[in-house]
């Protein structure tokens, strides 16, 4: 039945949604990118924004959410739990900057995977978890590093150095 195949079935499936909606919403003009990448989905989001950020040497927006997976797509993949977690990053550091954020490529057997926390530890953002911990805890000075796979042999270390 071509009811049965009406985009307003569908139209907030895609992980695209949100920020179309918020492009319309708030009439703006700017360049939006949605990614999935199941369990690294924020690890890629985070590069994909501080690729971004340096290119254009203008600040992004990173915003990133997941809820449980439900429906067919659960017999697939599995998220657990909600999370969501937003950040600007700048290309410079500033008078307002809390933190210096640093990206490398590595070999995986040089930086662990982070490990989440229990509560969302089945959250496909749940790498977000070490990443804001390292935030909100590094002491002025003090750099935590941490690791998010590429590949099976290749990571990306995030050095968080606290300015503040």
């Amino acid at each position: 039945h071509p009811a049965a195949l009406s985009p307003t079935k569908f139209i907030h499936s895609v992980h695209n949604a949100v920020s179309g909606h918020w492009g319309i919403g708030t009439a703006c003009t700017q360049p939006s990118v949605a990614i999935a990448s199941h369990q690294h989905t924020f690890a890629m989001g985070l590069l994909e924004a501080a690729s971004q950020c340096i290119t254009s040497q203008a600040p992004v927006l990173l915003v990133a959410y997941d809820v449980q997976t439900l429906g067919p797509i659960a017999q697939l993949t599995t998220s657990e739990g909600r999370m969501a977690v937003a950040m600007v990053l700048a290309p410079m550091a500033n008078a307002s900057s809390s933190h210096q954020l640093i990206l490398d490529a590595t070999t995986c057997d040089k930086r662990p995977r982070p490990t989440p926390l229990s509560g969302l530890a089945n959250n496909a953002l749940a790498d977000a978890l070490p990443c804001l911990d390292a935030l909100a805890c590094a002491s002025k000075g003090q750099s935590l590093v941490l690791g998010f796979p590429l590949s099976k042999d290749t990571c990306w270390t995030l050095t968080v150095e606290s300015l503040a």
